[in-house]
């Protein structure tokens, strides 16, 4: 090797120089802006005020999922935020996100939305449009009580994160509310299926000192979708669909020198009904992170099995599904001799978990590789999450009573 480099010429170094020089002065040009908007980034995020608000839902709710769509699309598809181009890359401003979450505290259920302050007002407003008897609080965060008690007592966890299964092609829908039927307003509530109530009747079964909590971060959908053919061109997932969906339809049109079209089978229809369905509505980010916590003498491993199913009535085998990621434990023991990966593991996404940390950082990434978001749109994060009506009669799940009436008038004084 030092042979080569004697071989070379005298001035090849100074000749060598000014061109290194402008192949660095460039890279670490980038690099060094790279840096910058991550750090004025970190700076927006870290002075964001959250709040948490609890929901608690009447005994007698008759509404099905759709009026979530609608607090969906009226209270959290917000676009703004991100303003010019000096807004988002000098001053560091991002679009906001929400976390919609269901927490089990020793089998006890309840609803909360981790909000920025200044949406508390409109998330409020429009949750009593949809269900005026429900009673709405701003509460401490649930997830610090945990944290404190981590730092005195053993504790163990086990959590996850689920993607949707086909990554590639967002635009295939997951089994919604109205493919189980719930919008259909003659069906009595008795004999709804909620696919939300086994995921329920799960979380209020754990016991004494252990906790499950479930976590939907939103964010209004942004253009990362490449356009093929183009370096740098992006497009929404509106876009996309519309271009999956002529892509199939095309399958089924006659070809050159064709008499008779392909066939289409029932499946296929099904497809091309629920995708029609899907690009007349809003469409969100998403990311999904569910975990289990409990003291060490109270963990149960069997409730991991409970945890990794908790999406599985959402397939649909010729639509979409979901599958997890990032599970805080590994396949084979060799791959973690000493455990300080699994521990790692664990920490990061608990503490992702209690920032509410996805999209942006701290924990836009984990190991190394970024992590995506995938597309839901309101139909189908309104059968994820919405609140449940008489159907589900989980004793541990406390409702308030539906109507409250005035005192009588004519009480003594």
């Amino acid at each position: 090797m030092f042979e080569i480099f004697s071989q070379l010429p005298e001035n090849y170094w100074e000749t060598a120089r000014p061109i290194l020089g402008l192949i660095a002065v460039p890279v670490l040009g980038v690099w060094a802006w790279r840096l910058w908007v991550k750090y004025v980034n970190l700076l927006f995020i870290t002075k964001i005020e959250w709040v948490n608000i609890e929901i608690r839902i009447p005994k007698e709710l008759y509404k099905s999922p759709a009026a979530m769509e609608l607090i969906l699309i009226n209270a959290f598809y917000q676009t703004g935020g991100v303003g010019t181009w000096y807004d988002r890359l000098w001053k560091g401003q991002v679009r906001m996100w929400f976390s919609l979450e269901i927490a089990s505290i020793e089998g006890a259920l309840y609803f909360f939305i981790r909000t920025p302050k200044k949406f508390k007002g409109l998330i409020e407003s429009q949750i009593y449009a949809q269900y005026p008897q429900a009673e709405l609080m701003e509460v401490p965060d649930y997830t610090l009580e945990v944290a404190r008690a981590r730092t005195k007592e053993e504790w163990s966890m086990f959590g996850v994160e689920f993607v949707l299964d086909k990554e590639k092609n967002e635009a295939f829908p997951i089994k919604t509310y109205i493919d189980y039927d719930m919008d259909k307003a003659l069906v009595e509530e008795a004999q709804r299926i909620d696919p939300m109530s086994g995921t329920l009747e799960y979380m209020a079964a754990v016991g004494k000192n252990e906790h499950v909590w479930f976590q939907l971060l939103i964010t209004a959908d942004t253009k990362r979708f490449p356009v093929e053919g183009t370096w740098f061109k992006t497009m929404d997932w509106r876009k996309k669909m519309l271009l999956d969906l002529e892509t199939l339809k095309a399958k089924f049109k006659p070809k050159e020198k064709e008499v008779v079209a392909p066939m289409v089978t029932k499946n296929d229809q099904e497809i091309i009904n629920s995708l029609e369905r899907a690009v007349n509505k809003f469409g969100f980010d998403c990311g999904i992170r569910v975990m289990y916590l409990a003291k060490k003498e109270n963990f149960n491993a069997n409730n991991i099995t409970g945890l990794m199913g908790m999406l599985r009535q959402y397939t649909t085998y010729h639509g979409n599904k979901f599958g997890p990621k990032n599970a805080t434990s590994f396949e084979y023991p060799w791959q973690d001799f000493t455990g300080a990966r699994v521990k790692a593991k664990k920490e990061e996404l608990f503490e992702a978990y209690c920032a509410r940390s996805y999209f942006q950082q701290p924990h836009n990434s984990v190991g190394g590789s970024e992590r995506t978001p995938f597309i839901l749109n309101t139909e189908e994060i309104a059968t994820i999450y919405h609140f449940p009506g008489a159907v589900l009669e989980t004793p541990t799940f406390k409702r308030i009573d539906s109507k409250k009436s005035e005192p009588p008038q004519n009480l003594p004084v």
